[in-house]
């Protein structure tokens, strides 16, 4: 089976200032009840690489 999933994700800082938002796709497929295969899609990679630097810059 092939389960294909969207969805948006964010993360807000302490301040509540949005830090990230991205859109991600999930394609997983499956074999009797159990993940066999899984890809992540992100809309921007780039995105990613912002949100890790302001995660290192607030000490996460």
């Amino acid at each position: 089976m092939t389960i294909l999933v969207g969805f948006d994700d964010h993360a807000d800082g302490p301040g509540g200032e949005r830090l990230y938002e991205n859109h991600t796709v999930l394609l997983c497929r499956t074999r009797w009840g159990k993940i066999v295969r899984q890809e992540d899609f992100y809309v921007d990679t780039v995105r990613m690489i912002g949100f890790d630097r302001k995660l290192t810059e607030l000490g996460m």
